[in-house]
């Protein structure tokens, strides 16, 4: 008799967009779970009040209730004070700091661990912190960023390897035409920077006729 293992783990969906992560999590007992980060890999809260020079008191809405910040780096915005968290107490909202601050400045701070925002996703899905391994899971990704990248024309020069003779192949396009009666036609430029002619040949079912020669 065949049997199959079957580990429990997490199944989580990842979208990372310029600003911020939609994440969906299913535990292992099937509940679902999701929220939203920001993409830069942070979290972010606000404080409220200093008690010390290591203590704050801060407001925060984070997808996690349990403390796994210990070892986070910690900085507050607009301001070049930085430290590294050594616990958080969600029951008195109170952040304390393995270094003091002398510039008790209030406002708003964020947290990293420092690793892609998967990677802290999975973190918080998982209450895992940064001393220990992450649980298995499964995980697939998804990210706007290319596409944003396109539409703004931003990113790495890129290159077109295109079949020898077919150099103009996308500055011709096709005879779809929005603006039918438009007078004067402005394409969009194409999204590389150089094209390469290659001596190569398929036929309409993709077969190769002629090689590339590496």
């Amino acid at each position: 008799m065949n049997t199959t293992l079957r580990i429990a783990m997490w199944n989580i969906w990842i979208d990372t967009g310029g600003t911020f992560t939609d994440c969906i999590g299913h535990d292992p007992s099937g509940t679902l779970h999701q929220f939203k980060i920001l993409s830069n890999s942070t979290l972010r809260g606000k404080i409220t009040k200093w008690i010390n020079s290591t203590t704050c008191i801060f407001e925060a809405t984070w997808p996690v209730a349990n403390d796994i910040f210990e070892n986070y780096e910690f900085k507050i915005l607009d301001s070049n004070v930085s430290s590294v968290v050594e616990s958080i107490n969600f029951n008195l909202n109170q952040l304390r700091l393995k270094t003091p601050i002398h510039a008790e400045i209030e406002g708003f701070f964020e947290i990293t661990s420092g690793e892609e925002v998967p990677v802290l996703a999975t973190r918080l899905f998982t209450e895992t912190p940064l001393t220990s391994e992450l649980p298995p899971v499964s995980m697939r990704l998804g990210s706007t960023k290319g596409t944003n990248a396109l539409l703004e024309r931003k990113g790495a020069k890129t290159a077109l390897l295109v079949t020898s003779g077919f150099k103009d192949l996308l500055l011709i396009g096709n005879q779809q035409r929005p603006d039918l009666f438009a007078l004067h036609i402005e394409k969009s430029l194409p999204f590389y920077d150089a094209v390469f002619e290659v001596n190569e040949r398929v036929n309409s079912s993709g077969t190769i006729i002629k090689g590339i020669d590496l």
